[in-house]
């Protein structure tokens, strides 16, 4: 899903097959050393599956899929 667009920069949504991509800087330690440090694939793609786990949550909320549970 694109989220925003312009001449010079998308923003888009992560996939799974987006992860050898993104690990091309994630796990690069000259480059994430001010940002807590290079990343192991397999700490990426257990991120990756929380994130894209809660989007659907989110979005199946947001269209009303989920049902109210009395308590």
């Amino acid at each position: 899903m694109i989220i925003f667009e312009t001449d010079r920069l998308l923003l888009k949504t992560l996939k799974m097959e987006d992860i050898d991509s993104v690990m091309g800087f994630w796990g690069d330690a000259e480059v994430m050393k001010y940002c807590g440090g290079a990343c192991t694939k397999e700490r990426e793609l257990r991120a990756l599956k929380f994130y894209t786990n809660l989007q659907k949550g989110a979005t199946q909320v947001a269209r009303g899929k989920f049902l109210k549970h009395g308590g």
